[in-house]
């Protein structure tokens, strides 16, 4: 019956997270931050909604009703550290990561959803969100090169979904065509740009890949 369960949330999960993503129409380079936001919003909320998934008999309701509440900075770092143990503190995690980076604080961001990339009882989709955050604080941090290297790391996953690796190879492919770099940019958007055919968000990073292909065909390339 937890493996059902388990089978069902996952799933509701990842068709949330597709039909977000979905409702993107047109992708714009110059908003690449608010999107970037956008996309921990998102996070934030599909979290939220596991929560009352995860919790079991051992957890009292008092640590669930602190969990939910905390919805300040010093509420959830006391969260975090008190209920770190507990599955549903992720939820914690997430509305403190939002904080940090709205705070520009982008290494403890980092920390956080380094933590959801180990941490155990998550479903594999938050798990790989995570790993992709990690490099989009990177970017908000102006850490351009190094970020581009964690999208190609994350996307070279053989467990991960078509949808994340397009994303994660489409992330770096815009990256080092940010920086002039089209050998590696065309490397990794030809590869995201297979998916353009697919449903869904797999689709959607697929078909900015081809787009971004055909600009940079027309720009010089950095040796």
């Amino acid at each position: 019956m937890h493996k059902e369960k388990k089978k069902a949330l996952d799933a509701e999960i990842n068709d949330m997270l597709l039909d977000d993503i979905d409702k993107f129409e047109h992708f714009a380079a110059n908003n690449w931050k608010g999107i970037i936001i956008g996309f921990f919003v998102m996070f934030a909320a599909v979290v939220v909604v596991a929560v009352g998934y995860q919790v079991n008999n051992s957890m009292k309701a008092k640590a669930l009703n602190a969990i939910s509440a905390a919805d300040t900075k010093e509420s959830l770092e006391k969260i975090v550290k008190d209920y770190a143990s507990y599955p549903a503190v992720n939820s914690a995690r997430i509305k403190l990561a939002l904080i940090y980076i709205n705070a520009k604080n982008y290494d403890k961001a980092a920390d956080l959803y380094k933590i959801m990339q180990s941490a155990s009882g998550i479903p594999d989709e938050m798990r790989w969100r995570a790993a992709l955050n990690v490099s989009y604080v990177m970017e908000l941090k102006g850490e351009k090169e190094k970020a581009a290297a964690s999208f190609v790391e994350t996307g070279a996953q053989s467990l991960l979904s078509e949808a994340f690796k397009s994303e994660a190879n489409y992330s770096a492919g815009r990256i080092y065509a940010e920086l002039k770099n089209n050998s590696k940019a065309s490397e990794f958007l030809k590869k995201a740009a297979v998916s353009s055919v697919a449903q869904g968000a797999a689709g959607f990073w697929g078909n900015q890949a081809k787009m971004l292909l055909e600009r940079i065909t027309l720009e010089p390339t950095k040796n």
